[in-house]
């Protein structure tokens, strides 16, 4: 094709032939355009599609990180397409800025052809920040036994920096709440985890307080020897700084 050219010339043209035909894909009426018009417009229906996908995938690639970013971003709304594009790129991709993109696009398009890739680079990403990213993107899985079980890992990972516990944690409560094996894990986190992995938990709680998982995991967060862990789900609780003693409802 010829916008896989190497050759500037025949890529130029073959880029202006797509836009003529989005242009008239924009401008001609199926029903009342002339029967060459229709035609063309069935055309450029197919073309548009398919060959202005296959100049953005090529930007997946480019030297550029800046341009590789942008092209990962815009792959998020491409549907199937694009999340095939990324997954294949993902492994490859070596700035850690642009691996992020990738994972947040992923899990922005929501397919679950994403899942095995996202959960992989939860449990290995170059960085915490793409493995934390990847543990907010499988929250678009809810239900999905395998983005569940990447999420688990991540939280009781023995080792691993907080941001991602905490993230995992998000998305296990977000997306997770109504599993048994879930909320299990949510508990062991909250009884055996650091100060700042039991903060954090206990904070995002409070998206879920009225919900049966969630007062039983901030009964466990009141439970807690911690003062401040205690005085925290107390104001989700009851809407009282425990620890103080003075009320912190919102008037």
């Amino acid at each position: 094709m010829a916008l896989n050219d190497p050759t500037k010339e025949k890529k130029s043209l073959a880029g202006a032939f797509l836009v003529a035909c989005e242009k008239m894909v924009s401008t001609t009426d199926i029903k009342t355009g002339t029967r060459i018009a229709r035609a063309g417009l069935f055309v450029a229906l197919f073309l548009v599609p398919a060959g202005l996908w296959a100049q953005k995938a090529d930007r997946l690639a480019d030297n550029d990180p800046s341009v590789r970013s942008k092209a990962a971003e815009e792959a998020g709304r491409e549907g199937a397409a694009g999340v095939a594009a990324m997954l294949k790129r993902l492994p490859s991709e070596k700035n850690p800025a642009v691996a992020l993109q990738l994972v947040h696009s992923l899990g922005r398009a929501g397919d679950s052809s994403a899942v095995k890739s996202l959960a992989d680079q939860a449990a290995g990403g170059a960085d915490s920040g793409i493995r934390a990213e990847a543990c907010m993107s499988l929250s678009s899985f809810p239900g999905d036994k395998a983005a569940e079980e990447a999420l688990r890992k991540a939280l009781l990972r023995s080792g691993e920096e907080d941001n991602v516990r905490v993230s995992a944690a998000y998305s296990l409560i977000m997306a997770f709440r109504g599993s048994k094996t879930a909320v299990a894990a949510l508990e062991t986190a909250l009884k055996s985890g650091g100060k700042a992995l039991k903060a954090g938990i206990t904070d995002n709680l409070r998206h879920i307080s009225k919900t049966p998982e969630g007062k039983y995991l901030l009964g466990v967060a009141y439970a807690d020897s911690d003062p401040e862990l205690k005085g925290s789900a107390g104001k989700i609780i009851y809407g009282v700084d425990v620890k103080e003693g003075r009320d912190s409802r919102r008037k």
